[in-house]
């Protein structure tokens, strides 16, 4: 009900994602970096918005900046957001970084075509694709190690 009434005194038909969770967190928690993390998230909610105005709501799911599980090429530590939609139904996450961050939509949002219109925005997005993609390579490295350990093995004996 109150998203109606707010959506009858706009002036414009797109909202302003909703920042929900620990963003007030972020400053506090992450020492002298809080004010750089608090401005790269605020860059990629403006962002994501200009390139979807699909998404409504980025939940912080945290405020303390830490190394991702979800990602293993990341360096960096990162703020991790879920991205919903006004209805509610959460379609992807977003690691921020310092300077950056990437979009990982989930089944649902992929199925929705969000990771084909991030891409397009020239915003960078991992999803499933490739995330096999890079098993599979990571795999053929490891068989690639692997074999040249049995030849060598073979040649010892």
């Amino acid at each position: 009900m109150a998203n109606a009434l707010k959506r009858g005194f706009q002036t414009s038909a797109r909202m302003m994602i909703e920042k929900s969770g620990s963003f007030a967190d972020i400053g506090k928690v992450n020492g002298a970096d809080g004010p750089s993390y608090m401005r790269s998230v605020e860059q990629a909610c403006e962002r994501i918005e200009k390139a979807d105005g699909r998404i409504a709501k980025v939940n912080i799911q945290g405020g303390m900046a830490h190394y991702s599980n979800k990602d293993p090429t990341e360096t960096e530590k990162v703020i991790t957001a879920g991205l919903s939609t006004a209805r509610g139904s959460q379609v992807g996450s977003v690691h921020i970084r310092k300077e950056g961050f990437k979009l990982f939509p989930n089944r649902l949002g992929t199925e929705l075509g969000f990771n084909k219109v991030w891409r397009a925005a020239g915003l960078e997005v991992e999803d499933s694709e490739d995330r096999i993609a890079r098993r599979a390579a990571d795999e053929s490295v490891k068989a690639n190690v692997d074999g040249d350990n049995n030849r060598e093995s073979s040649a010892a004996k």
